[in-house]
């Protein structure tokens, strides 16, 4: 479902000859890539030489650190998503980036990117950049004047994945009336998008709003997996 959520999604967004992929070995070496080495283009690095290449390879290499943790992370069923800005030193300019990286049933992590520093200008895009605005500090979004924060997106998210107004509520340790609030103001604002989609979940699954939050709904019901020692020290796994 990754894969063809993110390419497609990607794709659309900026256009196909904007995304590439890559998918590394254990070691991570990178074992293939997308047939029109688009990732080459993107990363700097050659097509004769992309095979066996790794992070430090890339044109993005100062944040190799940061990229071998997400993998780590990847390989443990996680999705991460990223969101890049770094310099191309073919094209001597900024270059920013969309990314996406998982785990395969092989355990080699699977890399998608989309370059949007120039992007085809699809009609999808068009659409959308004209009517929502993104605040990432505040964790919102605004479509069309109409705020919606995380807390509304995680109860979308329950949502779409069947659960009842009360699950939800116990889940989220909310009123069942707040969240019919919540879904009401959801619908209102999205459905407002496309009159051809009446319904809340139709106007979702026509824009991919399902499947993006379906690969995000499992980090809701997370345990924490961090705490503080009493040295200051972080340690990693469940507190027994």
């Amino acid at each position: 479902m990754h894969w063809s959520h993110y390419k497609s999604n990607f794709a659309a967004l900026v256009g196909k000859e904007n995304v590439g992929w890559i998918v590394k070995d254990k070691d991570g070496k990178v074992c293939e890539v997308d047939p029109d080495n688009n990732f080459c283009e993107i990363s700097a690095v050659s097509p004769r030489d992309i095979i066996g290449a790794t992070t430090a390879d890339f044109a993005w290499s100062g944040v190799a650190p940061r990229v071998q943790a997400a993998d780590i992370l990847a390989r443990h069923g996680e999705v991460r998503e990223t969101i890049g800005i770094y310099w191309h030193p073919v094209d001597n300019m900024y270059r920013r980036v969309l990314g996406a990286k998982w785990s395969n049933d092989g355990g080699q992590v699977v890399f998608v990117v989309a370059d949007v520093t120039r992007p085809v200008m699809t009609e999808r895009m068009k659409v959308l950049e004209s009517v929502i605005t993104v605040d990432w500090d505040k964790e919102k979004v605004t479509i069309a004047g109409n705020t919606i924060t995380r807390l509304d997106l995680v109860c979308l998210a329950y949502y779409l994945a069947h659960d009842t107004h009360q699950q939800i509520a116990d889940k989220m340790n909310r009123s069942k009336k707040s969240i019919e609030k919540t879904i009401g103001k959801m619908r209102d604002i999205l459905c407002a998008l496309d009159a051809e989609c009446p319904t809340l979940r139709s106007v979702c699954q026509k824009y991919g709003v399902d499947n993006t939050l379906a690969e995000k709904v499992d980090w809701f019901d997370r345990e924490a997996v961090i705490w503080l020692t009493s040295h200051s020290q972080f340690s990693m796994g469940k507190k027994q």
